[in-house]
C-alpha cells in the first residue's frame, strides 16, 4: 500500500521520488559466523550533497514539463562539469528513472557517449537503481542498449559515434556523456541540431574538465553564457566518499595535468605528455628577433619535430 503510494506521489515530483529511493550500499563488516553480511541499503536522501541538489532542482522543472506535469520551462539545457567519482552518471540515471516511469506520453530519450562501453555505464547505473529499488522501479525494462516503460511507450536508447543515424532522430531528451572524450564534433552536432526538432526537448551534458580550447571548450563557453542554459562547474573533489588517501595516491602517480584535470576538474592546456604550456612559454625570448638570413660569425642550429606515422 506504501509503495502504491510512494508511485502515486512521485508522479508528478522528481524530489519526492528522490527522497524515496535507496542506493545499493557496500557489505559491511563480517558478521560473527563468518559469512559476509548481506549488503546495507542507503536512502539516496540521506548521502546526496547540495551541490547535486542544486543540480536536480535547476532541470526539475524542464522534466516536469516534459512529462506532462508541469509549466513550461525556461531552463531546459544543461552542462553539468564535476571531477571524476562525483556522480554524474548516476544523478543523471535517476532522472531518467524517473521522466521514462512517469511520462504522461511515449517519449523517446537517447544516452550517447564516445563508445558503447562508456553510453553503457548509464544503462548500469539505472540497472542497479532498478535491482536497489523494485518496488519503485521495478516497471522498467532494461533491454542490451535500451530501458523502457512497456506500459506508456517511453523508451531510452544507448547510443555511441554513428554520426549518420544521430541525424536522423527526433528525441525528447539528450544526455552527452563525457563530451570532453569525444574526439569529433559531428556527433555532437547532429545530437544538437536533432535536439532542437522538438521544442520541449531536454538536453545535459555530462563531463569532467577537458584539454585544450577546441570545440568542446567553444560548447562549454557558449553554455555559461547562455541564460537558457544552467551551468554547473565544481571545483576540486568535494564527495564525502572520495577517501583523502586515495586521492594523495591519484596525486603522487598521475602526471599533474591529468590529476588536476581528472580530480580537480581543472581544464588543461595540454595533457602534460611532453610540457606544458606554462613550460612552453617560460622558453620564449621577447628580445629575439626574426631573421630571414645568416649572419656572418653566427652558428645556428636547426631543429626538426618528425613523428612517423607510416
Amino acid at each position: 500500500m506504501r509503495a502504491e503510494w510512494i508511485r502515486r506521489k512521485s508522479r508528478t515530483s522528481p524530489e519526492f521520488f528522490r527522497r524515496h529511493l535507496v542506493l545499493p550500499g557496500s557489505a559491511g563488516e563480517t558478521a560473527k559466523d563468518g559469512l559476509p553480511q548481506a549488503p546495507r541499503l542507503v536512502r539516496f536522501a540521506d548521502v546526496v550533497q547540495r551541490w547535486q541538489l542544486e543540480d536536480f532542482r535547476a532541470l526539475d522543472p524542464a522534466w516536469r514539463h516534459l512529462a506532462g506535469c508541469g509549466p513550461p520551462a525556461a531552463v531546459r539545457r544543461a552542462w553539468i562539469e564535476r571531477p571524476r567519482g562525483h556522480s554524474k552518471t548516476f544523478d543523471t540515471a535517476v532522472s531518467l528513472a524517473w521522466i521514462v516511469l512517469f511520462a504522461r506520453r511515449p517519449l523517446r530519450g537517447l544516452a550517447a557517449a564516445a563508445d558503447r562501453d562508456q553510453a553503457g555505464l548509464i544503462h548500469d547505473a539505472l540497472l542497479r537503481l532498478v535491482d536497489a529499488n523494485q518496488q519503485l522501479c521495478g516497471r522498467l525494462e532494461l533491454q542490451r542498449h535500451r530501458v523502457q516503460n512497456r506500459e506508456t511507450g517511453t523508451r531510452l536508447d544507448v547510443i555511441s559515434s554513428d554520426v549518420a543515424s544521430s541525424y536522423g532522430a527526433l528525441p525528447d531528451f539528450v544526455i552527452c556523456d563525457e563530451l570532453c572524450h569525444w574526439p569529433r564534433a559531428e556527433f555532437w552536432e547532429s545530437l544538437f541540431s536533432s535536439s532542437a526538432k522538438r521544442p520541449e526537448c531536454v538536453l545535459v551534458v555530462l563531463t569532467n574538465a577537458g584539454i585544450g580550447r577546441g570545440w568542446q571548450w567553444s560548447v562549454r563557453e557558449a553554455a555559461r553564457e547562455s541564460p537558457g542554459w544552467h551551468f554547473s562547474s565544481l571545483t576540486g573533489p568535494q564527495a564525502p566518499w572520495l577517501a583523502a588517501d586515495f586521492l594523495q595516491e591519484q596525486r603522487r602517480l598521475l602526471p599533474e595535468p591529468v590529476y588536476l584535470r581528472l580530480w580537480e576538474n581543472r581544464w588543461q592546456h595540454s595533457d602534460g605528455a611532453f610540457v606544458t604550456l606554462a613550460e612552453a612559454e617560460a622558453c620564449r625570448d621577447a628580445s629575439l628577433r626574426r631573421r630571414t638570413h645568416g649572419e656572418p660569425g653566427v652558428s645556428y642550429i636547426a631543429a626538426i619535430d618528425y613523428a612517423e606515422k607510416h
